[in-house]
């Protein structure tokens, strides 16, 4: 009997972090009142198997402070606040911090910036916030607790001029922030026939690289 001798497999396994899938429901709450409901879901990679429920609220209602303009926001982990931002043209604008159910905490009178777009908390007290028109950049910025201005230029804030190109009232319009990852993402418009694009950035290099272009379907003039 011819016999072998023992053989060494290796097999590597690559780890795939399949995203979580939450679960379909809907709420509706008149203007100025508050609805509590549950929402739950479902994460494969979660050691408990399932997101926990947790209580969420929703708000129906005008913001005070902030009249019109209002052209980004995003949500605080850290503070459970709202930080928006107020697109102004022809000059620098202002951030506010809002409680989730609408109570304004603080203006932030914002100098350096030019018709501000975007807004995204990344870590702690770093946000990244984004300006359209001729410059299309992107600062890496910090927002002090209790902090009342913020000026783009102070030691500490770093901007990135991005690839995007002057296209007026055109160019960033939203960005995210994947800590995972540590790259920030965010979407372009372009002018009607042309393309919208999502672009993502290294937050320590600047760098910039198209991901992923998406045919305009509608006119933005």
């Amino acid at each position: 009997v011819n016999v072998s001798p023992p053989a060494t497999v290796t097999l590597n396994i690559a780890a795939v972090n399949d995203a979580p899938v939450a679960d379909a429901g809907a709420q509706s709450v008149t203007e100025d009142g508050a609805v509590t409901f549950n929402v739950s879901g479902s994460d494969v990679e979660s050691t408990f198997g399932m997101l926990g429920d947790y209580v969420q609220q929703l708000y129906n209602g005008n913001l005070t402070a902030i009249t019109d303009g209002l052209s980004g926001a995003t949500f605080n982990e850290d503070t459970g606040t709202l930080f928006l931002i107020r697109n102004v043209s022809g000059g620098a604008g202002h951030s506010y911090e809002y409680t989730a159910d609408g109570t304004l905490l603080r203006t932030i009178t914002q100098t350096g910036f030019v018709d501000t777009e975007a807004i995204a908390w990344m870590y702690g007290t770093t946000f990244a916030i984004a300006e359209e028109n001729d410059n299309q950049r992107i600062s890496i910025v910090t927002i002090a607790p209790g902090a009342t201005t913020l000026d783009r230029t102070a030691p500490g804030n770093v901007t990135w001029t991005t690839p995007v190109g002057s296209l007026l009232n055109l160019g960033i319009e939203s960005m995210c922030y994947d800590a995972g990852r540590d790259v920030l993402y965010y979407l372009t418009e372009k002018p009607s026939g042309g393309t919208w694009n999502i672009w993502r950035m290294n937050p320590q290099t600047g760098v910039s690289a198209v991901v992923c272009d998406l045919f305009e379907s509608i006119s933005t003039a």
